[in-house]
């Protein structure tokens, strides 16, 4: 298996940066890159020749799909890294993935709706050119800004029943269901008699469809007021699945977010201690579920020249502001220190709906 976390610095296909990998297996990775000097996400796949030939011929196609809910895949090509064969290509960046929220928490049947239609409409679109999905999951169905967005680059001809019942076994995943016949109504209606993607388009659209409320559960601390912004699936699963804050009763009291631990010796900075602070770059559309404060803290290690080498994400709090405040943390410099080992900061940001703030620590004993 090749140590991808290596690549990082490499510049594939001559062209697009290997900036930050974020993922990968023994034949595959995935990597932070640029394209038109915007973010995006460049996969490289090992491959032999004709394999490689094959699968940038079907991302090709792909690529020249155009639909507000397929992810765009922008290049694609082959390459060699030190002898390894490779197909790669470059596609939307994107916040978060379905599957990332329903480890938190199911959908209520509001947000599944929400979910439901952009994804319907563009297995529509697709079907109605002759192709497939193929590979329709939640770790596939994607935030894209403030869109909710399905990948691309496994379509390919094919059977088009086969994605709805993969939309069904979405649906169950979502609501966190045993099976398709026992889904909350209306969605058991949709799993079991719409045919086709563009029957549950219609479906949903329609104005007589029932609009079902969530029923009221067990208030639990961590979905309250910052847990709100997590789940907004990339600033939302977006308009899409638009996340909304899981509702609780009307005579609930106040919760205030989840607080990762903090460690208990700490020590503020000294104004000259720090020399760059980057904040997070939160998406209006995230700010607006904040209610009071979510906090996010990340401890950073520091080398002796003021460098951040490491950025560990504390647990507890809103995963999805935790991936931007880690990435921001990256950033931050300090002021170097000669003759001492790595030095331990941590970093806490404090996000409201109208600002950010941020508390730095020197963490432990001095």
């Amino acid at each position: 298996m090749p140590d991808w976390q290596q690549c990082e610095g490499e510049l594939a296909g001559g062209e697009f940066p290997l900036e930050r990998y974020l993922d990968g297996s023994e034949r595959s990775a995935v990597f932070l890159t640029r394209f038109a000097s915007g973010r995006a996400v460049i996969k490289l796949v090992l491959a032999g020749q004709a394999q490689a030939g094959e699968l940038v011929e079907r991302w090709n196609r792909a690529a020249t799909l155009q639909h507000p809910h397929l992810v765009r895949i922008f290049a694609a090509g082959t390459w060699a890294l030190a002898g390894m064969p490779l197909a790669y290509f470059v596609m939307e960046y994107a916040e978060e993935n379905l599957a990332e929220v329903l480890r938190e928490r199911p959908l209520t049947t509001d947000e599944t709706r929400e979910m439901l239609l952009p994804v319907a409409d563009a297995l529509a679109y697709l079907h109605g050119q002759g192709l497939v999905h193929g590979n329709l999951k939640p770790s596939n169905i994607l935030a894209v800004e403030d869109t909710v967005k399905i990948s691309s680059e496994a379509v390919s001809a094919g059977d088009p029943a086969a994605d709805i019942r993969a939309l069904g076994m979405v649906l169950v995943q979502a609501l966190q269901s045993s099976a398709v016949d026992v889904l909350p109504d209306p969605f058991r209606e949709v799993a079991q008699n719409c045919r086709s993607a563009g029957e549950i388009v219609a479906w949903l659209r329609s104005p007589a469809t029932p609009v079902v409320k969530p029923a009221a559960r067990k208030p639990r601390l961590r979905y309250y007021v910052a847990a709100a912004a997590v789940l907004v699936l990339g600033a939302a699963i977006a308009a899409g699945v638009a996340m909304h804050r899981t509702a609780a009763p009307e005579a609930a009291p106040p919760v205030a977010p989840d607080r990762p631990a903090e460690p208990p010796l700490s020590t503020p900075a000294a104004p000259d201690e720090i020399t760059r602070r980057v904040l997070p770059g939160i998406p209006a559309k995230a700010r607006n579920t904040i209610h009071g404060k979510a906090t996010v803290v990340v401890t950073v290690a520091v080398d002796p020249s003021g460098h951040v080498t490491e950025a560990t994400l504390e647990r507890g709090g809103s995963p999805y502001l935790g991936k931007l405040a880690l990435e921001a943390a990256r950033h931050w410099q300090f002021s170097p220190v000669e003759g001492t080992g790595p030095r331990n900061w941590m970093l806490r940001f404090e996000i409201m709906r109208t600002e950010t703030q941020v508390v730095a620590l020197r963490a432990g004993r001095e």
